[in-house]
């Protein structure tokens, strides 16, 4: 009969060679991160995971994948960052970790509170360089156990050579057909794309027609004024890419840059109406042009852009695939907030489009 701790060695051993078989076949950052964010979640309980790496020739990150939790501070912990750059204490000193405590401000009912957050560190290594920092973080001043510490390092240790390897080759994201990476929507860690051995008599639709015609049958239904963000989970970005042709969809897209990818928002920002649809995958109404473009605009910017625009009543509506909001529909800025019945239309035809891309990708909805 084995004894406790023999028995608690085996169940670590099993998680290391669990993980370490997950990252067998992966070749990009973002896939990489999601394996180790499942892991130190089960191990740790993080309310908040990441990795950087480091840029081989600047002193500077190259790509940082990084997702917060379930707390509703959890969006505060993203945006006031930790640093984990190459001039953090974890990346600059010999040693197998880092703890610290830390503390951000949190919005509450009766103003700004401070809020305690324990924060562990790892400098990841091969060939004698560090070469980037995986970092968690939990809320409170408790920190990690000496248990969840070390199992984590045994995790972060078996996925530091192919850490370094995708840094090494630039791969960052999921590859994608040429057509593909200009689209809107953040292919889904769980898509893939479409075999080149399948053949057919009709060439299937690109990520970028089928979000495309999204927008013309928005515009058949009488909403000429509409634009589509994509998530990007690695940065925490939402980007803006897609814009239909009204002339208020013009002036939009002028002053913002949409359609050529200056329109940026954090997908943690707790302000911005586009933000908080993505994060809860829900519906938002905006009655102003302000909680779309913060913190882009300022109030008086916000303003000015709303009358040129002459409107700026929205609704956003995410677009989920396969679990995953993978970007969202922004009917407007507009004078008037559209009709319930136009607003299910417009569901109706986000769900259709959310089907297309989940075929395109060979998933399921």
């Amino acid at each position: 009969m084995l004894d406790p701790k023999a028995e608690q060695d085996e169940r670590d051993r099993q998680v290391v060679d669990e993980v370490a078989r997950a990252l067998d076949e992966l070749t990009d950052a973002r896939s990489i991160g999601r394996v180790l964010r499942d892991a130190v979640t089960a191990i740790a309980g993080v309310d908040g995971f990441s990795v950087a790496l480091f840029n081989s020739v600047r002193r500077e990150v190259a790509y940082r994948y990084k997702v917060v939790g379930a707390d509703p501070d959890s969006a505060e912990m993203g945006q006031q960052a930790v640093d984990d750059g190459p001039d953090c204490y974890a990346a600059r000193h010999d040693r197998r970790w880092h703890s610290f405590i830390r503390e951000i401000g949190v919005r509450g009912p009766e103003g700004v509170e401070a809020r305690k957050i324990s924060v562990l560190q790892y400098p990841l290594l091969a060939a004698e360089e560090i070469f980037g920092v995986a970092t968690l973080q939990v809320f409170g001043d408790s920190g990690f156990s000496d248990h969840a510490t070390r199992l984590v390092l045994r995790v972060i240790e078996v996925s530091s050579d192919r850490l370094a390897a995708v840094r090494r080759a630039a791969r960052f994201q999921p590859s994608l057909s040429p057509s593909e990476s200009a689209a809107v929507a953040v292919l889904p860690p769980t898509a893939a794309a479409p075999s080149s051995s399948v053949t057919s008599s009709v060439e299937a639709p690109t990520t970028d027609q089928i979000l495309n015609d999204l927008v013309n049958n928005c515009t058949e239904i009488g909403l000429p004024t509409t634009f589509m963000v994509g998530v990007d989970p690695a940065a925490g970005l939402l980007r803006g890419e897609l814009i239909s042709s009204s002339s208020a969809a013009r002036e939009l897209d002028y002053a913002l840059g949409i359609s050529v990818g200056r329109f940026t928002i954090e997908l943690s920002d707790r302000y911005n109406a586009i933000a908080r649809a993505c994060r809860e995958g829900r519906i938002v109404t905006s009655p102003t042009l302000d909680e779309l473009v913060h913190p882009l605009r300022d109030a008086d910017g916000a303003a000015t852009l709303e009358r040129l625009v002459q409107g700026g009543r929205s609704t956003i509506i995410p677009i989920t695939v396969s679990g995953d909001v993978v970007g969202a529909l922004i009917v407007g800025p507009m004078p008037d907030e559209p009709g319930f019945s136009t607003i299910v239309k417009v569901r109706d035809l986000v769900n259709e489009t959310a089907s297309r891309l989940a075929e395109a990708w060979r998933t399921k909805p």
